[in-house]
């Protein structure tokens, strides 16, 4: 800074001359006054410390009166750095904004129309005609449930009188356990012993099999097995007679088969023979007085058909009551 301002100090004295005091030395001391030509300034002008003299005041101190040689308000002319950059050389105008949009937003004009949802739909809805008539469950299964012949008889009005029957059949059975069940009289609930839906059909040693005879299907029963139906007689008040039908043959090819009925618990029956004839033969044995009524075991009975020597072909087997009263 201080060079630059001797520069400028000696520019102006070479326009528009220089103080006397700059110009020529007074009686003082030359080393001391301060006074240079201007080979001498131009000199200081290079060198680092422009301060030499200067400021201590040859122009200051050179006797006269404050003529302005050391400051002639250069300094405060703007030469120096104090707001020559600052005074419209920087770009001090408005900011190239433009007028400010004060318009309304490029929006378009708002879409206040109704929405594009076409007329509304007022009218029924495209349902078809509702479908009024029973579900598609297919045909309805409305038969008796298949387990035999129909019952026949009476309806099940709680009393009644007549013939009543259960009956057995294994001409077209897969196991001992499953022959054709056949009822009269009584439902088969009405026939089911106590604590069952109906009755049970058991061998009592499992050695009894399903399988093929010149008669037919047959069960064949030996005479180390026995076969029991487990049924109830609670309706029942009276009745006149009991029979049972055994039908088929003896196994064997040259001897009969005998065996036993008997209504249990007890040893109350009747005894039986079949023949080994390939026709197949129905004996009839009466157990008259032998079914429990009256008693705790009303509701809980079992009829046992046992071979006692030989093997019972057997087809079907039934229990026929007369004269019963319910």
């Amino acid at each position: 800074m201080r060079r630059s301002l001797s520069l400028l100090l000696l520019g102006c004295c070479l326009l528009w001359g220089c103080p006397d005091e700059i110009k020529r030395p007074s009686g003082r001391n030359r080393a001391d006054s301060g006074a240079t030509d201007a080979a001498k300034l131009m000199a200081d002008a290079s060198q680092p410390d422009l301060d030499q003299g200067v400021g201590d005041g040859s122009w200051a101190d050179s006797g006269s009166e404050d003529l302005g040689g050391g400051d002639l308000g250069l300094s405060d002319l703007g030469f120096n750095d104090s707001g020559a950059a600052d005074l419209g050389i920087a770009d001090l105008g408005p900011a190239d904004l433009g007028p400010p949009d004060l318009g309304p937003p490029d929006l378009g004009p708002p879409d206040l129309g109704p929405p594009d949802l076409g007329p509304p739909d007022l009218g029924p809805p495209d349902l078809g005609p509702p479908d009024l008539g029973p579900p598609d469950l297919g045909t309805p299964d409305l038969g008796p449930p298949d387990l035999g012949t129909p019952d026949l008889g009476p309806p099940d009005t709680g009393t009644g009188t007549g013939i009543i029957y259960m009956d057995y059949d294994y001409r077209n059975a897969s196991s001992p356990g499953s022959p054709r069940r056949n009822y009269h009289g009584f439902s088969e609930s009405q026939w089911a012993p106590r604590g069952s839906s109906w009755p049970q059909v058991v061998l009592r040693f499992n050695r009894g099999t399903v399988g093929s005879d010149p008669i037919g299907n047959v069960l064949r029963l030996p005479s180390s097995d026995d076969l029991e139906i487990r049924y109830g007689l609670t309706p029942l008040r009276s009745y006149t007679r009991a029979i049972v039908e055994v039908q088929g043959r003896s196994r064997a090819t040259s001897s009969q088969v005998r065996f036993e009925v008997t209504n249990q618990p007890g040893t109350c029956g009747a005894m039986g023979t079949l023949s080994q004839s390939w026709n197949p033969q129905t004996a009839v044995l009466d157990i008259t007085g032998c079914l429990h009524l009256g008693s705790s075991w009303q509701g809980f009975q079992g009829l046992r058909l046992s071979p006692m020597s030989g093997t019972i072909a057997l087809q079907r087997i039934r229990l026929t009551i007369e004269g019963a009263v319910w």
